[in-house]
């Protein structure tokens, strides 16, 4: 049985990734405001209304010059390994490539699939 699409939205603006946390003139630390963000979820809630995804899926990220498009796909029989964020752990990992001196930056990262496998 194929997948089922459970949500697909275009968006003709370009996601621009969240500030990191910055270190204050009094050395405390604080969050960048996240307004894109916000906006964004703002346009993405409007293409799927109401709905909530509560359960596993896949994730696909197209990003253009000016656009980019979700899709997000149920998976069934698929089973959570880790109770961290997949996406979290992904960053870790490329963090860590950077710092190792095989990746100059990761900014030149095109194609990035990050996936949790079983067993």
């Amino acid at each position: 049985m194929a997948p089922k699409l459970l949500y697909n939205v275009r968006l003709c603006v370009v996601p621009k990734p969240k500030e990191r946390p910055r270190k204050g003139k009094y050395g405390n630390f604080y969050s960048p405001t996240a307004k894109h963000e916000q906006d964004l979820a703002l346009m993405m809630r409007v293409g799927i209304g109401d709905r909530d995804i509560k359960d596993n899926c896949r994730v696909e990220i197209d990003i253009g010059d000016e656009w980019f498009e979700v899709r997000i796909w149920e998976l069934r029989e698929h089973k959570r390994i880790h109770k961290w964020d997949l996406d979290n752990a992904g960053k870790t990992v490329l963090d860590s490539l950077e710092k190792a001196g095989i990746l100059k930056n990761d900014r030149y990262v095109r194609e990035l699939e990050i996936k949790e496998v079983p067993e």
